[in-house]
């Protein structure tokens, strides 16, 4: 019988910040903060989502650079950037945004092929990370 996920909002928030600890990818402050005017479980909510979103970007970029739609890779990286600098992955955040707004108005993607590459190898090592740091986090979907 499979056990079942445990939903522990404290014990998973500090999880998620011991495994981000010292990395500059994520902002301690805003999460915090985001924390404070919400609450664990909240965060933990929307890092959920974020993750899931994360994915669903990744894979659309990758399919936009195969068949050469530049309007699928800048959609997605709109639609991750604005949740990645709420709960503090700034930098991130900040690449997505500025690779939605060049490819908007070039959609040449040979010209962004280094940046777009860059961009899925974050949204992977990104994600990946986000799992690991919390386990049961798809139980706060």
């Amino acid at each position: 019988m499979a056990t079942e996920l445990t939903r522990n909002p404290a014990v998973h928030f500090e999880g998620v910040l011991r495994a981000f600890d010292g990395a500059v990818d994520l902002d301690r402050t805003d999460i915090l903060q985001l924390s404070k005017d919400t609450s664990e479980e909240t965060v933990l909510r929307i890092l959920a989502r974020f993750q899931e979103t994360l994915e669903e970007s990744r894979r659309q970029s990758q399919v936009g650079m195969e068949n050469g739609e530049a309007s699928k890779i800048w959609q997605a990286c709109h639609k991750i950037a604005g949740s990645s600098e709420l709960l503090g992955f700034k930098p991130f955040g900040k690449m997505s945004r500025r690779l939605s707004y060049a490819l908007r108005e070039n959609e040449d993607l040979a010209a962004f092929r280094n940046e777009i590459e860059r961009f899925l190898e974050e949204a992977s090592g990104l994600s990946e990370k986000i799992a690991r740091s919390c386990p049961d986090l798809k139980a706060y979907l």
